[in-house]
């Protein structure tokens, strides 16, 4: 079975007939997903957290259609408006995450950083969340006594958002219930 090359429901699907960026202005919030090679463990049932990842994205998508901006981030960062993340590969590259994160910001989208933590640069990447003084959520998605844990409870504290630990290995339908509260909630 071929997989679609446009989710249902993402911003491109919604922007037939339109530009990318005209669609992009109806979406609330932007997921910006770490896709580096530790997104490849094992996560739960024979599942890898990518697997758990793009599942919840793709309900997501359509039952939001258009109101999600979806990004991915390992080696550099970038907008998916096709609605399908890329397979995971490379180093966390946090800091071209933040970087995007700013950009999406500046249109009025609330933002929200899913990782399991452990970027390449721990300590540039909070001097750059200080330096620009970035506001958005975090989940993490890897086990909670890790130190990837530890790194993205400090990231959220200079981003002055709020910190949701989403273990897929535990529960990946966590995930899911918490962007649906950020996205019925707005906030």
């Amino acid at each position: 079975m071929t997989k679609a090359l446009v989710a249902k429901g993402s911003i491109q699907e919604m922007s037939i007939g339109m530009d990318n960026a005209v669609a992009l202005m109806d979406a609330t919030i932007a997921l910006v997903c770490d896709r580096s090679s530790s997104m490849l463990e094992d996560a739960r049932n024979g599942n890898k957290r990518f697997e758990l990842e793009d599942e919840i994205v793709e309900r997501l998508q359509v039952r939001y259609p258009g109101k999600i901006a979806l990004a991915s981030f390992s080696d550099y960062a970038e907008l998916q408006p096709s609605g399908i993340l890329p397979y995971p590969q490379g180093m966390t590259d946090m800091i071209a995450a933040l970087n995007l994160i700013e950009q999406l910001s500046l249109v009025g989208l609330k933002c929200v950083l899913i990782s399991d933590g452990e970027p390449n640069d721990e300590q540039g990447t909070l001097a750059y969340a200080v330096q620009t003084q970035l506001n958005f959520d975090v989940i993490f998605v890897g086990p909670e006594t890790s130190n990837g844990a530890v790194f993205m409870r400090k990231l959220c504290n200079v981003a002055k958002g709020a910190f949701h630990v989403n273990d897929l290995a535990k529960d990946a339908a966590l995930l899911e219930q918490t962007i649906v509260l950020m996205l019925e909630s707005g906030k």
